[in-house]
C-alpha cells in the first residue's frame, strides 16, 4: 500500500519553499522526485 498521506505533506512542504531556478552544467546528472503515481497515462 503507498504511503499517499506522506506524499501529500512532502508536497506541502515543497510547495511552501522557496523555488530557485537550479544552475546546470552540460554533463550533470539530476535526480528527482516526483511523488506518488495516484492514476494513469494514457
Amino acid at each position: 500500500m503507498k504511503d499517499f498521506l506522506m506524499w501529500i505533506q512532502q508536497k506541502i512542504t515543497l510547495d511552501r519553499s522557496i523555488h530557485r531556478p537550479p544552475f546546470v552544467s552540460e554533463g550533470d546528472i539530476w535526480w528527482a522526485s516526483i511523488g506518488e503515481n495516484i492514476g494513469s497515462e494514457i
